[in-house]
């Protein structure tokens, strides 16, 4: 059985904050439907707190603390699965 396709879109954020990870940020989105959820969860999240932040948006203060906590939730999320992956045989 074949892997399903993975679009680098959402999981563009991850591998900009991964670099040093990519083949595995990779290999994760593709085998680990749960990685891959979050990673979008990251690259959207990512995505409107830059919009928030740059004034855009009108920002609201709530909404940015709530994004901030967001991102570093996620981004926390992501780092324990790459780091996970990185102490097993196959990662």
């Amino acid at each position: 059985m074949s892997s399903p396709p993975v679009s680098i879109s959402p999981i563009r954020a991850a591998l900009d904050d991964f670099p040093e990870d990519r083949p595995l940020v990779l290999r994760l989105a593709v085998c680990d439907e749960t990685f891959r959820a979050i990673c979008e969860d990251y690259t959207l999240a990512t995505g409107r707190l830059a919009e928030l932040r740059s004034g855009a948006a009108g920002a609201d203060p709530d909404e940015l603390a709530d994004y901030v906590a967001l991102v570093a939730e996620l981004g926390a999320e992501l780092q324990g699965f790459v780091r996970t992956a990185q102490r097993t045989p196959e990662g």
